[in-house]
């Protein structure tokens, strides 16, 4: 298990954070002419090698808790050298891998016939965000144009690059009535991922009263407010469905005010018609919940109750936990595991597990397999996808990711030139006291 470490940053520390954040973002040139050699198009990948991770039927990449820090760890944790950018790399390699894998293992004295026609041609892989990405450093807090700051108006289009298949709300996301407003704007956040933005039990409240007066319950609340984003989705792999929900823990009394957003206790929604139809009249193999909560936090007992009670215990369940900011995994029962996957992208997660068809009652659970890669450029590109060097598994949107923060970077700077540089605290999950930067020096 890895344990949380300290970010309390000095003023020096943070300034120098932003440092390479605008270095690295701006001067893509250095990165393409180094003595390294550019970036190839990855053409030839892994060097024929396979990818060493534990593949299954179903396989997940996992981002959760990032809290902003999309430029890595250059000066704080020195190992945690990985960018968001280099996760994306990271992704798409190992999308298109998954993507033209052909297995001819069925058997082993196969004839030529039978090997042109093989049992699995694709292994399914989909990448999640489980909340979080806003407080920690100040490009969450920065604002662009006109506006004002703290609001992340620098931060989403970074975020709105990664080609997510389902994204969670966190708690942090919340907090704010601006941070919500802008987040929830046409053609915002919520708008950008549609219906792979999934609240399961978060509201937009209806009528003229948008005051949380009490968790969930108040004079203005009924059961036909709408759906932050989409309450559920299915996903659909080349040889798999998946049926994915979004849930938050029962944020109480934290939620901003006059931000018309409900946080419904998850005890309710699990009894709701729309729940239970989705387990018994959807079609799907396996079925995986994002829920912001920790590991082993109750309502995850709550929800694997109410799944199984509604279908039984045949089909897999995959949790995928958070908000607690560690590593973790467990095994809930034979067809159900529980998993967490670090915080401030200091970790990329990976999970497998196997369609209902797949599974045999002596030996479920060692269908299920996990893998917690460390946010490092050799980790993930030499060690994990077998390249000979990191900047070889670098892809092309990786440039278009950086000239995004390229432009971004050049217009902050001139905006904010003459903004002097100041430090706020924040309380974190688990509550604790970071120093962040909601300026940024000329």
């Amino acid at each position: 298990m890895l344990r949380p470490t300290n970010h309390n940053l000095s003023f020096c520390s943070t300034v120098l954070y932003f440092v390479f954040v605008g270095i690295f973002f701006f001067d893509i040139d250095f990165f393409c002419t180094n003595a390294s050699g550019p970036p190839n198009s990855s053409h030839d990948m892994y060097n024929n090698k396979m990818p060493d991770l534990p593949f299954g039927d179903i396989n997940v990449v996992v981002l959760t808790d990032v809290h902003s820090w999309v430029g890595g760890h250059p000066r704080q944790e020195p190992h945690y050298d990985a960018d968001l950018g280099d996760v994306l790399s990271f992704w798409e390699n190992l999308k298109k891998h998954c993507d033209e894998y052909v297995d001819y293992s069925a058997d082993a004295e196969a004839d030529a016939a039978n090997m042109e026609q093989p049992r699995n041609q694709h292994r399914d892989i989909f990448f999640v965000n489980n909340g979080d990405f806003v407080h920690g450093t100040g490009l969450s807090q920065m604002g662009v144009g006109d506006e004002p700051g703290n609001y992340p108006g620098f931060l989403i289009p970074i975020l709105e690059k990664m080609p997510y298949d389902a994204v969670n709300c966190g708690n942090h996301e919340l907090y704010s009535k601006k941070n919500v407003e802008y987040m929830t704007r046409p053609g915002g956040y919520v708008d950008w991922y549609g219906d792979r933005y999934l609240t399961s039990n978060i509201n937009k409240r209806t009528g003229t009263n948008t005051k949380q007066l009490s968790h969930g319950i108040d004079s203005n609340y009924d059961d036909n407010n709408s759906a932050l984003g989409n309450r559920y989705k299915i996903l659909h792999g080349r040889n798999s469905k998946l049926l994915v929900f979004g849930f938050l823990y029962n944020m109480r009394d934290t939620v901003a005010p006059d931000a018309g957003i409900v946080v419904e206790d998850v005890e309710k929604v699990v009894k709701k018609d729309w729940f239970l139809q989705a387990l018994s009249e959807e079609h799907y193999d396996a079925i995986l919940v994002l829920a912001h909560m920790d590991l082993v936090d109750p309502l995850v007992e709550v929800i694997r109750s109410a799944i199984r009670t509604q279908i039984g215990e045949g089909t897999p369940v995959v949790f995928i936990t958070g908000h607690t900011h560690y590593r973790g995994v467990k095994q809930l029962d034979d067809l159900t595991m529980t998993f967490e996957a670090g915080r401030y992208m200091d970790t990329v997660g990976f999970v497998s597990f196997p369609k209902k068809e797949s599974v045999r009652n002596n030996n479920a659970s060692s269908l299920f397999s996990h893998k917690f890669l460390d946010a490092n450029q050799k980790v993930l590109f030499q060690d994990t996808l077998g390249f000979s060097r990191s900047e070889d598994g670098l892809t092309k949107k990786w440039k278009r990711f950086v000239n995004v923060h390229r432009s971004n970077t050049s217009k902050i700077r001139t905006e904010k030139r003459n903004r002097m540089c100041t430090s706020k605290l924040l309380c974190g999950t688990p509550c604790r006291r970071e120093r962040f930067v909601v300026g940024i020096i000329s």
